[in-house]
């Protein structure tokens, strides 16, 4: 319809119904424009309806109101300005559909998401899908999905000639180095029980079950879990320090013999046995080790001390509760 201007503006017609409308719709925009000024919002920079839809999307998510939030989602998936953004807000949808285990709804856009093809999130996504899949007991095409696009294996074993393998998962070898690695990493007074060939087969099965739950759990994500990573990270912290101080403490310490028999006249209470002196020589191994154990503490904590002085520290111990 050609619009043309009127040449003298005319009181509006009581017969015409949209006057009104008109009216009321310029006094509703002119309230908008008036609320941004308000606010300070320039009009080249005021917030568009998408990004608008996308944060109250977003407070209805954290609130727990999943259904409303989804909605608003896909709403915003219907706007020309979310195709920029269009991989971010299904997987955001996916992992809200997740997190109140409706998995098909999740794997829907997830898989949505994956066909933006983003870089950025190519990794998360292929790991939700696969969560997905498992949670639906879809096991073989979840095994089809972890093999195409997400690699659990990061802790690959160097092999040498003559190192058979002694198991297959999938499509991974354990070779015996591997196995034989984990029994090592055991503490000594629980590897001697794998020293045998029916120890290592009864160790063999174990390790192979523990591979298999750590598939199916990171398949489901307990990886991620906030707490497993604390845990972690204080775990890894513990190795750490562990290995400085077996490094810069306990390697260091040098023990005299002499040193070691004046301890053990000191300390002749501590080595008898039913009420009796064991002579130096049957109780010199004890005697050694409970040594180097007193000079280690006195290292270790000289050690701690240092550390406490100099740095920039400060322990209010007074504040821990009773």
């Amino acid at each position: 319809m050609e619009l043309r201007s009127a040449p003298t503006p005319q009181p509006p017609s009581p017969r015409s119904p949209f006057t009104a409308l008109l009216v009321v719709s310029n006094l509703l925009l002119a309230s908008v424009a008036g609320y941004a000024l308000v606010q300070g919002t320039p009009a080249a920079e005021a917030v568009s309806d998408t990004e608008s839809l996308r944060k109250v999307a977003s407070k209805l998510r954290a609130a727990g109101a999943t259904d409303e939030a989804a909605a608003l989602y896909a709403k915003v998936l219907t706007s020309p300005d979310a195709q920029p953004k269009r991989a971010q807000i299904a997987f955001s949808l996916g992992e809200m559909y997740l997190e109140s285990a409706q998995y098909e709804k999740a794997l829907r856009w997830f898989y949505e998401a994956e066909l933006s093809q983003p870089k950025a999130l190519r990794a998360d996504i292929a790991q939700k899908i696969v969560h997905c899949l498992e949670r639906l007991g879809r096991v073989h095409a979840a095994r089809a999905a972890l093999s195409g696009s997400v690699n659990l294996e990061t802790n690959e074993v160097q092999r040498a000639e003559g190192d058979p393998t002694v198991a297959t998962i999938a499509n991974r070898d354990i070779p015996y180095s591997e196995v034989q690695r984990a029994i090592d990493d055991l503490p000594p007074e629980y590897s001697k029980q794998f020293d045998q060939k029916k120890g290592k087969e009864m160790f063999l099965r174990k390790f192979v079950a523990d591979e298999l739950l750590w598939r199916k759990a990171q398949k489901l994500e307990y990886d991620r879990d906030p707490d497993i990573q604390r845990q972690l990270t204080m775990l890894h912290k513990q190795i750490v320090v562990a290995k400085f101080v077996e490094q810069e403490v306990m390697s260091k310490i040098q023990i005299d013999p002499t040193d070691v028999r004046n301890y053990y006249e000191a300390n002749k209470e501590r080595f008898k046995k039913d009420d009796k002196e064991v002579p130096f020589e049957q109780a010199k191994s004890q005697v050694e080790g409970a040594y180097r154990m007193m000079k280690f503490q006195a290292a270790y904590a000289e050690l701690v001390e240092s550390e406490l002085s100099t740095g920039d520290v400060q322990v209010f111990a007074d504040r821990l509760p009773q």
